[in-house]
């Protein structure tokens, strides 16, 4: 599993875009989302499941000032 660079206060920051419910950093939640159609291993730092275009967009503004890497996931 590659090293998170997800802090508590970064991890708290998305759960303030999101609510506490729609944010994981659970290792169950991280090696599910690791893999997608192509079976290879990609395991995120932090899953995030947005509803709304606003909580996207927090989503990816909180990923572009901190440089991390965003994945969109479909269906698996």
């Amino acid at each position: 599993m590659s090293k998170s660079r997800i802090t508590p206060e970064l991890e708290a920051e998305f759960r303030s875009i999101l609510g506490p419910a729609c944010v994981s950093t659970d290792e169950l939640d991280l090696v599910t989302y690791a893999y997608d159609g192509t079976r290879k291993n990609y395991p995120p730092w932090i899953v995030v499941w947005p509803t709304t275009t606003e909580e996207v967009s927090g989503i990816m503004r909180l990923a572009s000032r901190e440089r991390i890497p965003v994945y969109p996931r479909g269906a698996g």
